[in-house]
């Protein structure tokens, strides 16, 4: 997970500015492939109440 690289790439090779639509898309793009890792962590840490 590099979560911060993933936008920083996304972000530069497809957000445009003045176009919100595909600037939008892009960064949910970038967040996507850490999404999973993230709701999980949550579910463990939060519901679970498992220990960091």
């Amino acid at each position: 997970m590099n979560t911060p690289a993933h936008l920083i790439f996304g972000m530069t090779a497809f957000g445009r500015s003045g176009q919100v639509k595909v600037t939008a898309a892009a960064l949910f793009g970038a967040l996507l492939p850490d999404l999973s890792l993230y709701l999980l962590a949550g579910w463990h840490l939060n519901i679970l109440g498992t220990s960091p």
